[in-house]
């Protein structure tokens, strides 16, 4: 069952922005951008605060009713930082928004609604709190996947995650191919994927394919990242080979 968020004024959303409660359960509301709201030079905007557990992951949608002019875009940002650390226009079905969204560490994030354009108007807005288990798999030799609205997004580019265990000096030789967009391969330590990667390769072979051999520095569990250049949907299939 949804809970209710109460929207109306700037003074109302500002109260629910301040209030940071922790995303347990799905919620669910509406409210009207524009008029009296906050805005910067990109127009106006409604700000929704949660505290989220590192690794949580949530999917955040922002929908336009009937007979309201507004097209939505969805940010998430880490609190007082100007750059946004995931953001969607069209991905929930023109012209509604959605994000899948994991915090890469625990604390408050501020989910933004704006509009397109400077659009104004209501607009409906869910918040559910999903298992962040779900998107890492085991790293098969070979592995087929496909990239689409329902796939987890890093700004504007999709992601699917794998889990392989390695001991320090093996190697491991990671391909990700696709006809449909330029894959893109990072590797991180598990449990570091908001932080740099060890590995990444974009290009490989003098196509839009991608390919790397990488040395585990020590003996622990990495995150091979299968994701794209550009956003993109689409099938593509990630093998991989541990040398002895």
């Amino acid at each position: 069952m949804c809970a209710v968020i109460a929207l109306a004024a700037a003074a109302g959303i500002s109260s629910q922005a301040t209030a940071q409660q922790r995303l347990t359960s799905t919620q669910a509301g509406n409210g009207v951008l524009g008029g009296t709201d906050r805005r910067d030079s990109s127009g106006y905007y409604d700000d929704f605060v949660f505290q989220l557990d590192a690794g949580q992951r949530v999917r955040a949608s922002a929908m336009r009713p009937q007979g309201s002019s507004l097209d939505p875009i969805l940010e998430v940002y880490a609190p007082g930082q100007s750059q946004y650390l995931a953001r969607d226009d069209d991905g929930g079905g023109f012209p509604n928004s959605r994000i899948e969204f994991v915090a890469p560490r625990s604390g408050s994030y501020v989910f933004r609604i704006r509009g397109y354009a400077n659009s104004t108007g209501p607009y409906d807005v869910r918040f559910e709190p999903l298992m962040a288990t779900a998107q890492v798999l085991n790293l098969d030799p070979v592995n087929n996947g496909r990239f689409d609205n329902s796939t987890p997004r890093v700004g504007e580019v999709h992601y699917r995650d794998y889990r392989v265990r390695l001991n320090a000096g093996q190697d491991i030789v990671v391909r990700m191919n696709s006809g449909e967009f330029d894959s893109v391969i990072r590797i991180f330590e598990a449990g570091g994927e908001g932080g740099n990667a060890l590995a990444v390769n974009d290009d490989f072979g003098g196509s839009l394919n991608s390919g790397l051999l990488f040395r585990a520095p020590r003996t622990g569990t990495y995150t091979v990242r299968a994701t794209q250049l550009g956003h993109g949907d689409g099938a593509y299939t990630l093998r991989a080979t541990i040398l002895p």
